[in-house]
């Protein structure tokens, strides 16, 4: 209530998502109809849609988010990946306790922007949290991804959801992962 009263009160409030039904954030920005200034003004990247691009690389692994559920993601997914599955690359989102390349697994710790659109277009499969931004850059470039919400936010469950129900997205909540089979992703 209190929100809306001093949004009302600008000429417009500018909403990172496409408006009408094609949204990707569902109720969480499309629910309030007492704010009448909301302009929606399409998906913001960083990234841009490229051509066809060879998938090169099995799984990619985003990870983000706070500590200790950045750490606790990790270890799952080392352990998932470790015996099996090649060409896999996890993108750490720290520099902190540096992980050794394995046969299976190649470890980034920060990537780049250039970096981490040419890894995402090379993957068979994208496997990150559901943060908004996060989502926002796979629409843009067109991809799908396993999306594994921070145990405790919320709005990443609600959004795992919602895009799993209107955008072909797969949400496994980071309890379950370690049991997924990885080839559901529709592609």
């Amino acid at each position: 209530m209190l929100n809306t009263k001093v949004i009302n009160k600008f000429n417009e409030c500018w909403v990172p998502d496409l408006d009408g039904n094609d949204n990707i954030s569902g109720e969480l920005s499309h629910k309030n109809k007492r704010i009448n200034n909301i302009k929606y003004i399409g998906i913001l990247s960083r990234f841009e849609k490229l051509g066809t691009v060879n998938k090169t690389n099995k799984v990619l692994a985003i990870l983000s988010g706070p500590e200790p559920q950045r750490s606790i993601l990790e270890e799952i997914l080392i352990s998932k990946f470790e015996k099996g599955t090649n060409n896999v690359i996890i993108v750490r989102g720290t520099d902190k306790d540096a992980k050794q390349n394995t046969k299976n697994i190649q470890f980034i710790n920060i990537a780049n922007s250039k970096q981490l659109q040419e890894l995402i277009n090379i993957s068979e499969q994208i496997i990150s949290r559901s943060g908004y931004s996060s989502i926002m850059d796979y629409v843009k470039i067109g991809r799908k991804a396993i999306l594994v919400p921070t145990p405790g936010q919320t709005e990443q469950e609600y959004l795992g959801k919602y895009l799993s129900e209107h955008r072909g997205f797969v949400v496994v909540f980071q309890k379950k992962i370690s049991k997924y089979n990885l080839s559901r992703l529709k592609k």
